[in-house]
């Protein structure tokens, strides 16, 4: 009888488990070296001259929901990556007058009512040392909740794997000549 009670609420933790780790906070990841000094501006496009751009633009959507799974409407999402030559418009970045004058670098958008987000971001690319990524930090008025990176799945770079690595992939797909992609942020 002790056995049949053991297996079934193994039964019960297995059942339970999926509608849990879809609700765990995503992982923190670091900020990096080339976190913007310059004010980011909301926009709803770090590209600023698609036809003159160095690699190709992607479109990122998705929501921020808190652990529960409710919806966070009004959260100031921050993105930043290097340009398709694997610069960053930062100070402390080399070559940095080499920057793609047709992307910003950096932006910003608020979630809508729903937790909902859309940015044209670059399609990431690697640089030395480093697999594609953007970095992304999420706030709440002046109260910050999450500073993370984005990595492309199958694209991660087996030194940078990590356990939570798995958590902080995209996928993008390309439609009508674009590329796609979506992610939760859980907060």
């Amino acid at each position: 009888m002790k056995r049949r009670l053991f297996i079934q609420s193994l039964g019960l933790v297995a059942i339970s488990f999926p509608a849990w780790s879809s609700n765990l906070r995503t992982p923190e990841q670091a900020e990096g070296p080339f976190y913007p000094v310059k004010p980011i501006p909301l926009t709803k496009s770090l590209v600023s001259s698609a036809t003159k751009l160095l690699g190709e633009p992607m479109d990122l959507s998705g929501e921020v929901r808190d652990t529960h799974g409710n919806p966070m409407p009004g959260i100031r999402i921050e993105f930043w990556q290097c340009d398709a030559q694997g610069l960053y418009d930062h100070p402390m970045q080399q070559n940095t007058e080499s920057f793609d004058p047709a992307f910003m670098g950096s932006g910003a958008v608020m979630t809508d009512k729903s937790g909902n987000y859309d940015i044209a971001v670059l399609y990431p690319v690697p640089y030395p040392g480093r697999p594609p990524h953007i970095h992304v930090k999420l706030w709440k008025g002046k109260k910050h909740f999450l500073t993370t990176q984005l990595y492309l799945k199958g694209n991660s770079g087996s030194r940078w794997l990590s356990r939570d690595r798995e958590f902080l992939l995209i996928d993008p797909q390309k439609v009508n000549g674009k590329f796609q992609a979506n992610f939760v942020f859980v907060v």
